[in-house]
């Protein structure tokens, strides 16, 4: 369909082959009204103008979407709306690209946009390199790598579930699929892993019980279990065939199973991801305090958790400030203590 075709106050196009509508979250993104509207979003006299860049990306998006496999169909919408949604931001930056035509500066400015918050600029920077991907754009090549990866930045709202607090959820857990869910996140899984679990993941080894999970880009691990978490699994999944799924809900149960677990339990909110964060600094703490070296407490967290590095793992497991005074005053200690050993 040629730019600037046509369509009547009904929204009929004179042409009779019209791309699919715009859905309602993108128009908005675009601050358009899908009524009435020219392309640069001004309302139209009499007549009204397809905004035929947009409907390319709508195109594009929705072909890349329905290829990707293993996700639901909620996901595939998330996914194709968050691509339209990074196209609305770079529009809102001053560039107006055909997919195609998306180039190394547009990433980068996207990437660097501070009127958004880190983790949604990754998010859209993400289905962005999975579009020029499918369409084979150059900069979703393995040698631009580098390009995608966002700036660093320091996390200033994140949240950690003491153990007092992921036990207290544990007993107000509203049911036996909840409370499984609870003491999985507790054992340092990410919530995708706890809902894909099947009951032929767990193991029973010369150590206890574990888990087979996959995490970020399908990397396999092996994650311990705790006592806790087999004693909620054990009336659950005795009853299960191999191949079912252990928790047996999608991610949006998973969010409203721990926040009604906090209001039972009448804790301030936690979400899933505060509760996996909780243990990586409940284990590294009790590692080390159990005599542990602490070279070898990160490299098990790490292993634990998934990451690719220990910094990464540090940084996710950001020590707790009581622990940092202790520590100290334990120095302060051994200061005095070599000032009177000196005199």
């Amino acid at each position: 369909m040629a730019r600037g075709t046509t369509i009547s106050r009904a929204g009929a196009l004179t042409s009779s082959s019209r791309p699919p509508s715009l859905p309602v979250s993108v128009l908005d993104a675009f601050r358009l009204s899908g009524e009435s509207f020219n392309w640069n979003g001004s309302r139209a006299g009499s007549e009204d103008t397809v905004p035929t860049r947009a409907r390319w990306w709508t195109n594009k998006a929705k072909a890349w979407s329905e290829s990707i496999e293993g996700v639901s169909e909620s996901t595939r919408r998330m996914y194709f709306e968050k691509a339209l949604t990074a196209y609305a931001a770079l529009r809102r930056l001053g560039y107006d690209p055909t997919p195609r035509s998306v180039n190394r500066q547009m990433v980068e400015a996207l990437l660097r946009d501070e009127s958004m918050a880190p983790t949604t600029r990754t998010t859209y920077a993400f289905c962005l390199h999975g579009l020029l991907a499918h369409i084979g754009n150059p900069l979703a090549d393995a040698s631009h790598k580098r390009l995608w990866k966002p700036p660093r930045w320091i996390a200033t709202r994140r949240r950690w579930a003491s153990l007092d607090e992921t036990c207290a959820l544990l007993n107000a857990a509203p049911d036996e699929a909840a409370r499984v869910a609870i003491a999985l996140l507790g054992c340092g899984l990410r919530q995708d892993e706890v809902v894909r679990l099947r009951v032929l993941d767990l193991e029973k080894g010369p150590t206890g019980w574990g888990a087979r999970v996959r995490g970020k880009g399908g990397k396999p691990r092996a994650v311990a279990l705790t006592d806790q978490a087999v004693d909620a699994l054990i009336p659950v999944v005795h009853r299960k065939p191999p191949e079912a799924l252990v928790y047996g809900w999608k991610r949006s149960r998973l969010w409203r199973d721990v926040a009604r677990a906090c209001r039972i339990a009448g804790l301030r909110h936690l979400s899933p991801h505060d509760i996996r964060r909780g243990f990586a600094r409940s284990y590294l703490r009790v590692a080390v305090e159990s005599g542990m070296n602490y070279p070898d407490a990160l490299g098990s967290l790490q292993e634990l958790l998934g990451h690719e590095d220990a910094a990464q793992t540090l940084y996710y497991a950001q020590p707790e400030r009581e622990a940092a005074v202790r520590g100290v005053s334990a120095l302060s200690l051994a200061y005095a203590s070599a000032e009177s050993r000196g005199a």
